[in-house]
């Protein structure tokens, strides 16, 4: 099952940067979390997790079909470690650079079929 758009691999170079890039540091962080936590509870749940990963793939020319949407689902899993779907700051912390690790390497994947 592969992307309705094919990612050639200087489209996958830039995706890895610019996640590598959106993880440094706790500005960034706080940043992705202020942006995600559309209720200000304090958390972001998994719907707003979901949508906030799928709006900056868009934005970068990524098709969100129904492939990318499960491995967001899947690298999801990753960030909430503790598995309630509320995902909190410190698990954003510690998690994202592996998540978007693991989400980068299946889009990969999907592009390669």
């Amino acid at each position: 099952m592969g992307f309705c758009k094919t990612l050639n691999s200087s489209e996958l170079q830039e995706l890895k940067m610019h996640n590598d890039a959106s993880i440094e540091g706790e500005d960034e962080i706080d940043a992705f979390f202020e942006y995600g936590d559309k209720d200000k509870n304090g958390t972001l749940s998994a719907d707003e997790c979901q949508a906030f990963i799928e709006s900056s793939l868009s934005q970068q020319g990524i098709d969100i079909n129904d492939s990318v949407k499960e491995h967001i689902k899947e690298s999801m899993k990753l960030i909430n470690s503790d598995g309630n779907e509320q995902i909190t700051r410190d698990e954003l912390r510690q998690n994202l650079e592996t998540a978007m690790a693991a989400l980068q390497e299946k889009l990969g994947a999907d592009k390669e079929e």
